[in-house]
């Protein structure tokens, strides 16, 4: 790192010069806690002030460096306070029009004369958000009055509370305290300006000193460096900045994209280092980021394979919507079960169609519908026999390192020919098609894989409608337990005296217990008798649902759920038995 530059400078210092906010920036966020935060510690300083002049403010720090064309700083970090600061200036124009000391914070002068034109460059400039830009100028030049009342503009929003305080502040006060105020605002108020040699420094320095605002994450390093290989053309930074907002979700898009370098790289290696790191490395190796529009359009080719914005058979999108739905997946990782899946799908589309959508050749789709048939299969397996995720991270990677048919191990016996013998031999080889042929027919403990089972045993309901199946997972469903939870209205139940405590406990967990219903259905059969949830059930979409509602009897009894239990496990032994070599 190059040398640091670092002093506190009063406001009227820092706003004496340019700064543009970039493009690869967040968009501005402040809102209503922040801007008051700021009014009410301006408010208390003030009073402390009036009574010891020489005391200083200190707002915090910004991160800079010197713009390419060498006539403004290019934020790094603080990009909310300078424009909350500017609004908040031109608040106080509203009481005190003519300032010129404001004026010059928020215009750039004529250099020859100190003069301010209202019509010059101003000295924060929103590069981010077109929006951010506009607003802002509106404000600052005084044609805002829509602006102010919008409620999608924050900064409208922004400057109408800090106007507002401003004005209700300034009722009743003479001249000379409205301008001992903005001497202590102009004047008193500091701010850290800390100013790298180069984009990298500043970066540096404001991940090791950011421990306040919040943290940059690895796609926002990332979204500068492709943002570097952006030309410098209005059109192509706002096509990038639209482009990059649309992605939405950049941490799970950015680490399902490593994973899919990492298998054209042969990389198995379950130690994966973080995002930034590894993009960091394979761009020195590769320079990834010099092709910005290749990385934005893998990409986004990822997002709308997330997003669903595809042509695939109903089947496919089925049991797609099934593993989201039903398998546990952590906040801050993607779930390994999908990175095989977004490896195929990545690395076979076909093109997009007219509407925009990824399109997929009908052979493909065959293909991704084996693999993700024995995905859910090997998730079952596994979830059932050890009931935890975090088995299957090793196999998921030797997957689709398999996919890519690129593995670095010469003695890997895998490829694109025979990918699928990778779930496949790992259970023949751990044993693990023995232990699930016991379990499933003896246990009531699922562990991870409950919610699975609850979803495969309803799709595989004899006559259940695939086509309905989709829709019915659009909307809010939850899990029926047909044995009332609750024991003291199990007690009985129906009128069936054979029920125990002891049974209930071990009954409500049965899968034949379980199924899917609508909320709107499941809300209203809560702890009901037998009879009255088979009303509701009868209004069910649910194949399972309709089945129970067309019993003779109103006295579900342990014989009518010992049936329906082995009915249920039956259809997922069966399904699981396809293709998997189980005896």
């Amino acid at each position: 790192m190059k040398a640091i530059y670092a002093d506190p400078e009063r406001l009227e210092s820092i706003l004496s010069d340019r700064y543009i906010i970039p493009a690869y920036q967040r968009k501005y966020t402040w809102a209503d806690d922040e801007c008051n935060r700021l009014w009410e510690d301006l408010l208390n300083f003030h009073g402390i002030w009036n009574n010891s002049k020489n005391d200083k403010y200190f707002l915090g720090s910004i991160t800079v460096w010197r713009a390419s064309d060498d006539k403004s700083w290019e934020v790094i970090d603080g990009q909310q306070r300078l424009i909350t600061l500017s609004l908040l200036i031109k608040a106080f124009l509203n009481i005190n029009s003519g300032n010129h000391k404001l004026l010059k914070c928020l215009y750039t002068e004529n250099l020859s004369n100190d003069e301010v034109s209202l019509d010059a460059p101003l000295r924060v400039r929103s590069e981010s958000l077109a929006e951010n830009d506009e607003d802002f100028n509106k404000i600052i030049r005084d044609s805002y009055s829509a602006i102010e009342d919008d409620p999608k503009s924050q900064i409208g929003k922004n400057y109408k509370l800090l106007k507002n305080k401003v004005i209700k502040w300034g009722a009743g006060k003479n001249n000379k305290e409205i301008e001992s105020m903005l001497e202590m605002l102009t004047r008193n108020i500091q701010i850290l300006r800390i100013k790298g040699e180069s984009m990298d420094d500043a970066l540096n320095i404001f991940e090791t000193i950011n421990d306040r605002g919040k943290p940059l994450d690895d796609s926002d390093i990332l979204k500068v460096n492709l943002y570097r290989s952006v030309p410098e053309t209005y059109i192509a930074q706002k096509e990038f900045n639209i482009r990059w907002n649309a992605l939405k979700d950049h941490k799970s898009i950015f680490t399902i994209y490593m994973h899919w370098l990492k298998a054209q790289e042969g990389d198995a290696d379950t130690n994966t280092m973080a995002p930034r790191k590894f993009f960091q490395d394979y761009d020195k190796k590769y320079n990834l980021f010099k092709d910005w529009e290749g990385v934005m359009q893998n990409l986004e080719k990822i997002k709308d394979i997330a997003e669903e914005n595809w042509d695939m058979s109903h089947s496919i999108v089925n049991w797609w919507t099934i593993l989201n739905d039903s398998y546990p997946s952590s906040k801050n990782q993607v779930a390994y079960w999908k990175l095989p899946l977004y490896v195929f799908l990545c690395k076979n589309v076909g093109g997009r169609s007219h509407e925009g959508r990824l399109f997929f050749e009908e052979d493909i789709q065959d293909e991704f519908k084996k693999l993700i048939l024995c995905t859910v299969k090997f998730l079952i397996i596994k979830g059932i026999n050890y009931q935890n995720s975090g088995v299957i991270r090793r196999p998921s990677h030797d997957m689709y390192v398999a996919i890519e048919g690129m593995h670095k191990d010469a003695k890997s016996k895998y490829g694109i020919d025979n990918y699928l013998k990778v779930y496949t031999d790992e259970l023949k080889n751990n044993g693990d098609l023995e232990k699930f042929n016991d379990r499933i027919k003896d246990h009531n403990e699922f562990g991870v894989c409950r919610k699975l089972l609850v979803y495969v045993g309803s799709y595989l309901s004899t006559s259940q409608n695939p086509y309905d199946f989709k829709g019915l997972l659009n909307q809010k469903i939850d899990i029926e337990t047909i044995i009332p939870s609750n024991w003291e209205k199990y007690e009985n139940w129906g009128g069936n005296l054979d029920w125990t405590q002891d049974t209930h406990r071990e009954d409500i967990r049965r899968l034949g217990n379980l199924m899917l219903l609508e909320n709107k259905l499941y809300k209203a059969t809560s702890n009901s008798s037998f009879k009255d949830k088979k009303t509701e059930y009868r209004k069910s979409k649910f194949n399972d649902a309709i089945i129970l509602s067309k019993e003779r009897t109103d006295n579900w009894t342990p014989t009518h759920l010992k049936e329906r239990d082995e009915e249920v496990r039956d259809r997922i032994i069966d399904f699981v038995k396809k293709d998997m070599a189980i005896e």
